[in-house]
């Protein structure tokens, strides 16, 4: 059975919260695992290193929140509002963002791993270094996911990831194939085969989502 939390007793736990990172002994970090926050209002509350697996955020309002290193494993964010939320390092595997807004958030190294992203609008997120491998990005807004037997790639922004390396568009198109070629054995073949296609997506991609 989830936990459920009154207005008030949010309040308290989320005080706690934050003597426990300004490190005062009477502080206790945030355990709201499998609470029942559905359409809480969390406008900008600082939920950093937060223990939230399992919670239910479904419609909840998380815009400008610090999340950052939180982890949401299993979360339900279901048309949760997070925009421009602080998300760098949260462990987001498996979570539900079915709907969600994420436009303009920070989700630089979270783990979104198995994450249902489906019609979420990522557009202006940061997501540098985001482990979205296994995620569904189906009618997902701002992300395009590209796959091939040769290449997985994720464009956002004005910016492509391709394995490790993260570029912006203009610069993949302007490497030399001394610079492909160092990025990983065999790099520079599979480049040269896949280069046309995979800059037209690019190309397709930021006309669909108005990047300049």
């Amino acid at each position: 059975m989830m936990r459920k939390f009154s207005e008030v007793e949010l309040r308290v736990e989320l005080s706690y919260h934050r003597w426990w990172l300004l490190g005062y002994d009477c502080g206790q970090r945030a355990n709201l695992r499998g609470a029942n926050l559905r359409w809480a209002n969390l406008f900008g509350a600082d939920l950093r290193d937060a223990d939230l697996r399992d919670a239910d955020l479904r419609g909840a309002d998380l815009r400008g929140a610090n999340l950052r290193d939180a982890d949401l494993r299993w979360a339900d964010l279901g048309k949760a509002d997070l925009r421009r939320a602080n998300l760098r390092g949260a462990n987001l595997r498996g979570a539900d963002l079915f709907g969600a807004d994420l436009r303009e958030a920070n989700l630089r190294g979270a783990n979104l791993r198995d994450a249902d992203l489906r019609d979420a609008d990522l557009r202006g997120a940061n997501l540098r270094g985001a482990n979205l491998r296994g995620a569904d990005l189906r009618f997902c807004k701002g992300v395009t996911h590209i796959i091939s037997e040769y290449y997985s790639a994720y464009i956002y922004g004005s910016r492509m990831r391709i394995g490790c390396e993260d570029h912006e568009i203009s610069a993949w198109k302007s490497f030399s194939d001394y610079e492909i070629a160092r990025m990983a054995h065999g790099a520079l073949s599979r480049w040269t085969q896949n280069k046309g296609w995979v800059l037209a997506a690019c190309d397709a991609h930021l006309a669909r989502n108005g990047v300049q």
